[in-house]
C-alpha cells in the first residue's frame, strides 16, 4: 500500500468510497422493494446483522492499540457481544431458522447494543483522565434513552424496510464522510 507521510493509504480512502456507493445502491433497492426475501432466506436482516457487526467494530475497535488494557478488555467483550447479538438476532434468523424465537426480537437485540454501549462509554467517559467532548456526552444519554425506547417498542419488526434503509443511508453517508475526512486529511 502507498502511504503519505500524512495520511491513510489510498486504498482505504478507495474502500470507503466504495462501501459508501454499496451501502446506498442497497438503501434504495430496499427502499424501492426491489430485493426481498428470497425463498425462506430474508436479505435484508442478514444485512443488518453485517451491519451491527462493521458499526461495533468501528466503535470498539478504532484506536485498539491506544487504549489501556482494562480498556481493550471491555473493548473485547463488547465486541463479542455485539457479534453474538448480530448472529442470534439477526444473521441466524434471515436464513429461516425459527428456533432462536425464544432470545427475542430484533427490536430487543438492537436496544441492548444501544444500552450496553452508551452505559459503557458514559461509565469510561467518567473515569478516564480525557474527557470527550460536551456532544458525545448528550450523544450517548440520547442512545441510552433510544435503547430503553426500544426495549418497550416493537419498531424494527413492524417497519423491518424502513429500518433496513435507513441503517444502510448511515452506513453510507458515514463511508462518505470518512472517505472525504481520510482524503482531505491525505491533501493537507
Amino acid at each position: 500500500m502507498a502511504k503519505s507521510k500524512k495520511g491513510a493509504p489510498i486504498i482505504v480512502i478507495i474502500m470507503f468510497y466504495v462501501l459508501a456507493v454499496i451501502a446506498a445502491t442497497l438503501a434504495i433497492l430496499f427502499g424501492l422493494e426491489v430485493i426481498s426475501e428470497i425463498g425462506s432466506f430474508n436479505p435484508g436482516m442478514f444485512i443488518m446483522g453485517l451491519i451491527i457487526i462493521g458499526f461495533g467494530y468501528i466503535l470498539n475497535c478504532i484506536n485498539f492499540k491506544s487504549k489501556t488494557q482494562n480498556a481493550k478488555t471491555i473493548a473485547i467483550v463488547e465486541m463479542i457481544v455485539v457479534v453474538v447479538i448480530a448472529l442470534i438476532g439477526f444473521i441466524i434468523p434471515s436464513f429461516g431458522v425459527t428456533n432462536l424465537a425464544g432470545f427475542g426480537s430484533a427490536t430487543r437485540w438492537v436496544a441492548i447494543i444501544l444500552i450496553m454501549h452508551a452505559a459503557i462509554k458514559l461509565i469510561l467517559n467518567r473515569h478516564a483522565s480525557l474527557k470527550f467532548n460536551h456532544i458525545f456526552f448528550y450523544l450517548y444519554l440520547v442512545f441510552l434513552v433510544l435503547g430503553g425506547y426500544l426495549l418497550t417498542q416493537n419498531i424494527i419488526e413492524a417497519h423491518v424496510s424502513i429500518s433496513i434503509v435507513v441503517m444502510l443511508a448511515i452506513a453510507a453517508i458515514f463511508c462518505l464522510y470518512q472517505a472525504i475526512t481520510l482524503q482531505t486529511n491525505r491533501k493537507s
